[in-house]
């Protein structure tokens, strides 16, 4: 994109159309590459609760180039044991729904909605960050955490199905 300058804040109401179209740009069978729109669903559905307040072991931020919305990234603070037993403190928090549209790739929106999350994480007390990611994401989201938090701490396997195993990451808060 040309216009490089980009805003990170939470997520409204009124952001969830905007998002719609990068989460059908991310939200993909591995093997079809069609949009899975059940999943996009549910995702928008569960964006929209954060919105109103009414998730409040989670937080969604959008970040916005040209006042265009281009990604969406969020936390929970309610990890599942699988992931959960990956942690090295008591408090830790997952980032979930990580999404940037392809055009916005490479613009710094994905590492700044990252940063942001950090930021707001280590405020609300929150000691280390976890992410998984699953096989449909090696060649977009793993390279990202890789780049932004470090080497892969190992993988859930069948995680996401049978054969299908989520890479994790963890990063001191």
């Amino acid at each position: 994109m040309e216009d490089n300058r980009f805003e990170v804040r939470e997520v409204t109401q009124d952001d969830i159309d905007e998002l719609r179209p990068v989460f059908n740009e991310c939200i993909r069978d591995r093997e079809t590459g069609e949009v899975i729109e059940d999943e996009v669903d549910e995702d928008l559905k569960l964006i929209e609760r954060v919105a109103r307040g009414e998730e409040t072991d989670k937080r969604y931020y959008v970040a916005s180039i040209g006042g265009r919305v281009v990604g969406g990234m969020g936390f929970k603070t309610k990890l599942d044991e699988a992931v959960r037993s990956y942690a090295k403190t008591d408090n830790p928090m997952e980032v979930v729904m990580a999404y940037v549209s392809t055009q916005a790739r490479g613009s710094g929106a994905g590492r700044a909605l990252l940063r942001r999350i950090e930021e707001d994480a280590r405020k609300m007390g929150f000691l280390e960050l976890l992410v998984n990611s699953g096989p449909r994401y090696v060649e977009s989201g793993w390279g990202f955490y890789d780049r932004t938090i470090g080497g892969k701490l190992g993988f859930l396997a069948n995680y996401y199905g049978e054969g299908a195993n989520a890479a994790l990451w963890r990063e001191d808060l």
